[in-house]
């Protein structure tokens, strides 16, 4: 099994591919790309069988979307990691000011600042995947699917707790980061600069979340995911509205 997984960054995305996920000879590559049509090539060329995108794909009519509250309904007291998506009509608007507009007229509500930042990115993924490329790259939520895969929520991600967690997580479910089993006896001070993947761009917490887009592309995989808001149907361009966890 072959799985990737993407998070947005400040140089663009950052990608994970797992090769052999969850097992002890899985390994895993890192890297940072400045547009998903880079990140579409590089999971074609190394075979991802599903891949994992945190980043809204399928928009709704009217903005709302079951997978969204369900979501919510999961996180409880982190539900606003989860930032509304706007309508599918505010892909067309040239600036905040047309957007808010199109989304209050539409949606009946106002649209995030930090939302309206991310249309470039959903505008770049939908360009280089297709509604037919679904569900091979499926919409999901890395909280959410640290929430799954810990059956808790970890500490806040920006603290230094939270990426510990995180880290052990994904180093017992999906594979070390730096390439070695699980259980390795090394120590902090035989770690060397070389042995960590060029991340420049972007940062320990965006990683972490490619990591856990992939734990559920792995999911995906097996077809043991939780696929969220898959009566929804599709948007009008043919995309899911689904997130998948």
């Amino acid at each position: 099994m072959r799985v990737g997984g993407v998070d947005g960054c400040r140089a663009g995305w950052v990608m994970v591919l797992v090769d052999n996920p969850g097992s002890g000879e899985a390994r895993i590559e890192v890297d940072v790309c400045s547009d998903f049509g880079v990140v579409r090539s590089r999971c074609d060329e190394f075979g991802a069988d599903f891949v994992g995108v945190d980043m809204p794909i399928g928009l709704a009519v009217d903005g709302q979307r079951a997978a969204e509250r369900e979501a919510r309904r999961r996180l409880g007291v982190r539900r606003s990691s989860l930032f509304p998506s706007p309508a599918h009509a505010v892909l067309g608007t040239v600036d905040w000011a047309d957007a808010l507009a199109v989304n209050r007229a539409v949606a009946g509500k106002g649209m995030s600042k930090q939302m309206y930042n991310l249309l470039p990115k959903i505008r770049e993924v939908r360009s280089a995947v297709g509604a037919d490329d679904q569900p091979r790259f499926s919409e999901v939520h890395p909280e959410s699917s640290f929430l799954a895969m810990a059956g808790r929520l970890p500490a806040v991600k920006k603290s230094v707790l939270g990426q510990l967690q995180r880290l052990a997580l994904v180093e017992q479910s999906l594979g070390s980061l730096l390439g070695w089993a699980a259980g390795s006896e090394l120590t902090m001070v035989e770690l060397d600069d070389s042995e960590f993947p060029t991340l420049a761009g972007a940062a320990l917490d965006d990683m972490l979340d490619a990591c856990a887009a992939a734990w559920t592309a792995r999911r995906l995989a097996a077809g043991t995911a939780d696929v969220l808001g898959a009566d929804d149907g599709v948007d009008p361009d043919g995309y899911r509205l689904t997130i998948s966890v």
